[in-house]
This record gives C-alpha cells, sequence and structure tokens, in this order.
C-alpha cells in the first residue's frame, strides 16, 4: 500500500509524511490539501519480516528529444491550486517537440511582440505566447523598434512583471509556474513548469523539458495575479 509522500521544494526537500490508514491493500487513496509536486513512497508487508521499500518511479527512459528522465528515476506528479496554471501548462506541452520557438526557428510578429527570426533565442517569447493563448496578460517592453517579452532574467530575478508575482526560489513550485533560471552574461532561460516538476522551454533545436539547471537553487518562480485574483 502507498505508505507516505513528500511535496517537492525548489532545492531541498519535505520530510516523508505518513497517509495514515488501517486498510491493508495494494492502494490507497489520498488528495492534497495544498498544491504542489508530489512524489509518493510504498511499504509493502513482506513474508518473512520487515518491508520492501519502492517508489513511484519512471518505468521507461523519456524521449530523449524531450526530456533527460531515465528509467527508475523518481516519478512525480502534480496539484495546481488555480485553473489558470492547468492551462499555462497545457499549452507548453502541446509545443513539446517543435521547433519554431527554438533557436534555429523564427516566430513571426504576434500578440504586439516583435518578430523573432533564426539564432534568436526565444524561450520569453515562448512563455509569453504560452501565457497570452491560456488567458493571461504578459506585459510588453519596447527599445527603440522592437517590441519584447519579459526576459529570463526577469523572471528569474523578481525584477517587476505586471500581472504577475514573484514567489521567490525556496518554495513549494506548482505545476504551471514560470520559472526563470538567471545568467550574468546573456538573459539566461525561462519556461513553464511541468506536472511532474520539470519544466517545458524552448531550446536550441525543440520544445523540451531538457534543462536540468531549473533545479540548481538560483531559479525565480513566478505565479499569475490578474486584477481580478491578486493572490487571494
Amino acid at each position: 500500500m502507498i505508505e507516505s509522500i513528500q511535496r517537492f521544494i525548489q532545492s531541498a526537500h519535505e520530510q516523508w509524511c505518513p497517509i495514515v490508514s488501517n486498510q491493508a491493500g495494494v492502494a490507497a487513496g489520498f488528495i492534497p490539501t495544498q498544491g504542489g509536486i508530489y512524489q509518493v513512497r510504498a511499504l509493502a508487508s513482506v513474508a518473512a519480516g520487515g518491508t520492501d521499500e519502492r517508489f513511484y518511479v519512471w518505468d521507461a527512459d523519456e524521449n530523449p528529444n524531450i526530456g533527460l528522465n531515465k528509467r527508475g528515476d523518481i516519478k512525480s506528479f502534480g496539484v495546481c491550486d488555480e485553473q489558470w496554471q492547468i492551462d499555462l501548462r497545457n499549452q507548453a506541452l502541446s509545443y513539446v517537440g517543435q521547433a519554431q520557438y527554438t533557436k534555429r526557428g523564427s516566430v513571426s510578429a504576434q500578440y504586439g511582440f516583435s518578430e523573432l527570426g533564426s539564432y534568436d533565442w526565444k524561450c520569453n517569447i515562448f512563455v509569453a505566447h504560452m501565457g497570452i493563448r491560456a488567458g493571461l496578460t504578459i506585459p510588453h517592453n519596447s527599445h527603440w523598434f522592437s517590441v519584447y517579452a519579459p526576459v529570463a532574467n526577469d523572471w528569474a530575478n523578481g525584477t517587476g512583471i505586471e500581472g504577475w508575482e514573484f514567489l521567490g526560489r525556496d518554495i513549494c513550485v506548482q505545476p504551471g509556474y514560470v520559472v526563470g533560471h538567471p545568467a550574468t552574461t546573456g538573459s539566461g532561460h525561462c519556461g513553464i513548469v511541468d506536472f511532474d516538476g520539470c519544466a517545458i522551454g524552448a531550446g536550441v533545436f525543440t520544445v523540451n523539458r531538457q534543462y536540468k539547471k531549473w533545479l540548481d537553487g538560483t531559479s525565480g518562480f513566478h505565479a499569475y495575479r490578474s486584477p481580478t485574483n491578486n493572490g487571494e
């Protein structure tokens, strides 16, 4: 039976929390009271005595063109507090494996933002377009004749992004948050948190979940706070 769970925190882990159940068997129900990225551990009684510890894991390697998880890696599942998180994540997921938002792709002028051509990094316009398609507000910045979306360092470092709340770095991550990984040179990288805690972002060749540096403790997270939401 499922014995305990833990909620994933950026750069750390909570303690395993036992699921209280008086019924023996092969399954147990659990309804989280808080949004987050969860992992599951099970303890099975062994006839010879003691227990056999098992985890919810990947049963096969992830497609390497999409992500880096391997068979046997602990797998996670996400719980969202609000519908906008699901909508944003689903928009991002629908582009995984595609090439138009990659460095070698090109993106036409859309939603008030300028066109981006081949060899322009596009992770920020990917986040912006996914947000707008999910019904969220993304601010427009302008420089000379260019109109651009908040860059990855803005998402990473708490730069004021209208309509979005900077949550910090050491937080209980939820699917649908925008994550930014900072860079001292260049603009960094940004993406949208998936249901298992990986982030979906536009890379060199595809939109993928291949960027492990999200979890090095320096990334920052933002949540959407519309004028009628205000985080309440």
